[in-house]
């Protein structure tokens, strides 16, 4: 009968072949084209494979700008300073590193403090169902806010209905993965038509409430918070496409363009968004 992945890292770990399963397990993941970027490869690691060095090791040579390693909650509560020790080194190199499983055990909190990842991933157990579950909704709607105070990105895991979606877009939470926005399949699927129109309507409410609730103040200082914070995690042009639209809301644009100064060609040059229409109508430049 089939088995799932987790029953085989299962079973290696009790004869002791752990270890070697998971490296083997990461050099065929690495082995594969990366995903399109500014898309990162996420890599599962326990906690033991990273201090033993065998995963440093299988890392060696790879493109660890464009990895992340997930380690999972419920192994880092049993896990003491080496582990802490062995992340900080592969994290100098540029590896970013998500906690895995987040909100599943209560003595994982103290491990978000001290590790402070760059992404948290929430477990399954509290995304499914947030829609019609106000107490989930608190306790993942603290958890974005910590990660806000420590510059990291939450994703939810796991979600499997459009209104779960809707539901984790209106809470802040910035990434997603489950069988609502895209299935499994060769290659990189493309992510689902109806899932994104759902992040996108979350997106527009979330820019233009202020003004429709008459709380134009507290909005404000939400929409900035949520552009800067885009801002600050983009290191490469090619990433920009990702903050036009907040822009555009923010600014009450039909549309916006970054461009720069190409002082030997002497024009302006469009690094991305629409070209601008020098038939169309008044625009303005932002310095």
């Amino acid at each position: 009968s089939e088995r799932s992945p987790a029953a085989w890292f299962a079973e290696a770990r009790r004869c002791g072949l752990g270890a070697e399963l998971e490296v083997a397990a990461l050099r065929a993941a690495l082995a594969q084209p990366l995903p399109p970027a500014p898309a990162r490869l996420s890599l599962n690691v326990s906690p033991s494979t990273l201090v033993s060095g065998e995963a440093t090791r299988a890392l060696a040579g790879a493109p660890l700008d464009r990895i992340i390693l997930e380690i999972t909650e419920h192994e880092l509560v049993a896990s003491g300073h080496e582990v802490e020790d062995a992340l900080r080194e592969v994290r100098e190199q540029g590896v970013l590193l998500a906690v895995d499983d987040a909100g599943a055990g209560y003595a994982g909190l103290r491990h978000l403090t001290q590790l402070r990842p760059d992404l948290i991933k929430l477990d399954r157990a509290l995304v499914e169902g947030v829609s019609a579950d106000s107490a989930k909704a608190a306790l993942i709607d603290s958890l974005v806010h910590f990660a806000d105070g420590i510059g990291a990105d939450v994703c939810a895991e796991g979600i499997e209905e459009l209104d779960d979606l809707a539901a984790l877009a209106d809470l802040g939470v910035s990434h997603g993965q489950g069988y609502a926005i895209a299935r499994p399949a060769r290659g990189w699927p493309e992510v689902d038509l109806a899932a994104a129109e759902v992040c996108r309507r979350s997106l527009r409410r979330l820019l233009r409430e202020g003004a429709e609730a008459g709380a134009a103040a507290a909005s404000g200082d939400r929409r900035l918070e949520i552009l800067t914070a885009r801002l600050s995690r983009i290191g490469h042009a090619d990433e920009l496409d990702s903050v036009m639209e907040i822009i555009a809301l923010q600014l009450g644009a039909d549309a916006v363009s970054f461009s720069r100064l190409d002082p030997r060609r002497e024009e302006i040059v469009t690094l991305c968004g629409q070209e601008p229409d020098p038939e169309g109508g008044p625009g303005v430049i932002v310095d």
